[in-house]
């Protein structure tokens, strides 16, 4: 057999018996088949990008601690939802938005004022994490939102467990969600160790635009890395 010459699934079916009996090469085929069924749904994802006017970037800020006791006290709660609109066409940054939200079981520490940049007085009298949801959702509504990415999958993690918490609607449902993080991954040869969002921008020849760990400005460099990897130069 020309191995050089064989499709994947003739190469799977030839080492069908090595692998049962090796159980390293079994793991290590395993892992391969991950990262390329992992590969094959960003360029899925990516086709799909391209064809749509406009695809939206959340980036989020939760309550944190700089301790490992304060942290298992009080439940991460979101305080800020950065929201960026990107035209995939051009790589235009259309509109973006910053919501503060209110925490209701936990509360923003001097270590998460550091990092991010929200204080306690900025959230104290801000809207509820459901007010902000529907907020969002009317946005991808009146924007025509198909799609919707993340540099990671942090952020859809954590609203999906907010949201299931608080019993307020998943403002996504029925949305794809695009991990943009791992697409830079990829495209800038990280592998599965995807860089940082600082780093990737650096690799993409981009500055960095505003406070690293402010939502909206994460949301909105986020957009415009996605656009220079669509090789889009607004």
């Amino acid at each position: 057999m020309d191995y050089s010459q064989a499709s994947d699934a003739a190469l799977l079916e030839a080492l069908s018996p090595q692998r049962e009996s090796n159980a390293a090469l079994d793991e290590y085929m395993r892992r391969q088949e991950g990262r390329i069924a992992r590969q094959r749904d960003i360029t899925r994802l990516v086709l799909e990008v391209v064809t749509l006017p406009v695809v939206a970037v959340v980036d989020l800020e939760a309550t944190c601690y700089g301790s490992p006791e304060e942290s298992a006290n009080h439940a991460k709660e979101v305080i800020e939802v950065g929201w960026a609109l990107m035209e995939p066409a051009t790589g235009r940054v259309l509109e973006s938005e910053q919501f503060y939200v209110r925490p209701t079981t936990s509360f923003v520490s001097s270590f998460c004022t550091e990092l991010t940049g929200i204080r306690p007085e900025q959230v104290e009298h801000a809207e509820s994490f459901a007010q902000v949801m529907e907020r969002v959702r009317a946005l991808h509504e009146r924007h025509g939102v198909k799609l919707w990415g993340s540099y990671g999958d942090y952020d859809r993690k954590q609203l999906e467990t907010q949201c299931a918490n608080e019993g307020v609607a998943y403002p996504w449902e029925g949305q794809k969600h695009f991990n943009i993080k791992e697409f830079a991954g990829a495209f800038f040869g990280f592998g599965k160790k995807s860089p940082g969002l600082a780093r990737a921008l650096e690799r993409a020849g981009l500055a960095f635009e505003g406070r690293h760990h402010s939502g909206v400005d994460d949301a909105r460099n986020t957009a415009r890395l996605l656009a220079h990897m669509l090789g889009r130069n607004a």
